[in-house]
């Protein structure tokens, strides 16, 4: 199992998590099996999520695999969903 933390600031959480809930059928469909949402403490438009995958090939297709247009999809999302800053993103497995 591969974990894919992904961290970026948002305009406004509340419509960023709308469009988030809303982005479900395509996560499943890019193969993440379960996910979670976390904001920062003292600033709730500073979020990180994570979702899991099978293999750590399947996390990096869900977030560069361009030849099923995902990448330029999830970018897309990102900026109608507010993200203002670049997205940080980690693949780590547990130890």
């Amino acid at each position: 199992m591969v974990r894919l933390f992904v961290r970026h600031n948002v305009n406004d959480y509340a419509a960023w998590r709308k469009g988030y809930d809303a982005f479900e059928p395509a996560r499943i469909k890019l193969g993440a099996q379960g996910h979670a949402v976390y904001r920062e403490v003292d600033d709730g438009n500073d979020v990180t999520v994570w979702h899991d995958f099978n293999s750590l090939e399947a996390a990096k297709a869900f977030a560069n695999d361009r030849t099923r247009h995902t990448q330029s999809q999830l970018r897309h999302t990102q900026f109608e969903l507010g993200t203002t800053a670049t997205v940080r993103v980690a693949q780590m497995v547990s130890v």
